[in-house]
């Protein structure tokens, strides 16, 4: 059986960027601010222009996607370790494949 479980490192890094709230504050009309990017969801807070759900739904983005870059070197030292210590590719993609899964549903 093919071993997807270092590919599975690009897609889950792939998924975590997909989340990042860059994109969707630039396509709702908001110019972020390149020196200080993270606090350009407060100032669209601040400025009022925007409902409060989509404030809401842009910061659970964020969180998301900052959660998504701290499971990664986990996840990543779980793949290296696991294919290391010689643990099957049966295994090693059912992991790799759950992970993937659980990171869409959050």
């Amino acid at each position: 059986m093919y071993n997807i479980s270092y590919l599975a490192i690009i897609v889950i890094w792939l998924q975590v960027m997909y989340a990042s709230t860059r994109i969707e504050v630039l396509r709702l009309g908001w110019m972020s601010d390149n020196v200080n990017p993270r606090i350009s969801i407060d100032e669209m807070e601040r400025s009022g222009k925007y409902k409060a759900e989509t404030i809401a739904r842009l910061r659970r983005r964020q969180s998301a996607h900052e959660n998504g870059f701290e499971a990664l070197p986990m996840f990543i030292a779980a793949v290296i370790l696991g294919n290391g210590a010689g643990l099957s590719a049966l295994w090693m993609n059912g992991i790799s494949v759950v992970f993937f899964l659980l990171r869409c549903v959050y």
